[in-house]
This record gives structure tokens, sequence and C-alpha cells, in this order.
């Protein structure tokens, strides 16, 4: 979002710029016709019109991308409808909150188990977070792709919980077994992939550790990281 909103302002600045020239060539052209010619003249001024005209497109369109991303976004604040379709980027704290309120609710009989899809979520947050933590504390820019994969990673644990929460809304309470079922594979998927996700994030502290060091190995850290992957384009 800030690098719209900053391709917007240079837009902008470039065509303030851009019409404070074609000002002084229609303020100061006796003097432009006097030291170049008409004929030049002339040229410059169809030049730096149609440069005005270009950046007046530009900026506006800058603008109306700008703000119908900002629209998008302010889709997933608080307060309001977060997107829940699966194939859409789900977000933790939504899913965590609908586990909550079905835990309370119709499928009270399954809180066990919901709150254990709620710990999982709490958990791949918490492995982001010290990730993020871990990189900005050793100022390791090199290792930023490690957070896409974490990403990943959390968007294929929402998926399966929101795949989860799906069965949930078509089955009712007699249906339980079936339900509790569904929970069981879901939670097992889940533990594997925050099992993968724990080791991912251990390689990559030891990798920061020994920088600098004869013992340092890429190869482990990039094993870990395509065991991730492989592992979440199996899911699809």
């Amino acid at each position: 979002m800030k690098k719209k909103r900053g391709f917007f302002i240079t837009a902008l600045v470039l065509f303030i710029a851009a019409g404070a020239g074609f000002a002084v060539l229609i303020l100061e052209k006796d003097n432009f016709v006097i030291y170049y010619g008409l004929n030049a003249y002339r040229a410059l001024r169809s030049v730096s019109a149609a440069a005005v005209i270009a950046l007046g497109l530009l900026t506006l369109t800058a603008y109306l991308f700008t703000n119908r991303k900002t629209d998008s976004s302010e889709e997933t604040q608080p307060g309001k409808a977060p997107t829940l379709s699966v194939k859409e980027k789900l977000d933790n704290s939504s899913l965590r909150k609908l586990l909550l309120q079905a835990s309370k609710g119709k499928w009270a009989g399954l809180s066990e188990e919901l709150g254990v899809m709620i710990s999982q979520l709490q958990q791949m947050d918490t492995y982001q977070e010290r990730l993020h933590t871990l990189l900005q504390d050793n100022d390791i820019k090199a290792l930023s792709d490690t957070e896409e994969v974490l990403e990943q990673a959390e968007q294929s644990l929402c998926q399966n919980v929101r795949k989860f929460i799906n069965y949930m809304n078509v089955f009712d309470e007699k249906d339980a077994e079936v339900i509790r079922t569904s929970a069981a594979k879901t939670i097992e998927k889940n533990n594997e992939q925050l099992s993968q996700v724990r080791d991912f994030v251990v390689a990559v502290t030891d990798f920061v550790n020994q920088q600098g060091s004869t013992r340092q190995d890429p190869d482990l850290l990039n094993t870990y990281k395509n065991m991730i992957l492989d592992s979440l384009k199996e899911e699809l």
C-alpha cells in the first residue's frame, strides 16, 4: 500500500512540475521567442503541453488505483465483514473469533477440539512474530523471504480451518461425530505443518547465530524451506 501511495505522490509532483514549466513558457513567451525563435518556442510549448496532459492522466489513474486498494484493505479492518472464502487471503484472528463463537454456541460439545484449533492459529501467529523479531533485531534483510514462507504456511493453516468451519455450517448437532472426525483430521494436519514451521524457525535461528562462521549451512535452511513449500503444494 505504501508503494502505491508513493507512486501517486511521485506522479503528482511531476504533474505539478510540468504544469509550472508550462506556465513559465506561457508567461515568458516573448523572451523564449527572442532567444530561441518562434518555431523552437512552439515545439517546446507542444511538448510541454503534452507532458502536462500525460502526467495529469497518470496522476488521476494513480489516485483512483490507490483509493481502490485502500477501500479493499479496509474490508479487513475491525467492524467489517472479513473475507472468508477458501480461495481468498484469510485473516487468522477472524477465524479464531469464529471458532470461539462456535464453541460457545451450536458446537459447545466440541469446545475442546475448537480450542485446539484456536491454539494452533495462535501458535502460527507466535512463530511469525518471533521470526520477524529475530530478523529485525539482527538486521538481516537477506532472509526476508523466510517470512514469506511462514506467510504461506499460515494461509495453509487458515484454509484448513476455513474448510472445517464450512462443514460446521452445513451440519447439525446430531452430526456431531462427523464434525468431530473432521476436526481431528484438521488438527492432525495443522500439527504436521506447525511442526515443520517450528523446525524451519529453529533452522533460521541457527543460521543467524552462525553468521560469519565456517559452520554456516545454507543448504540445511533451504532444505527446511523446500520441505514446507512442497508440503503446501501437496495440499493444493
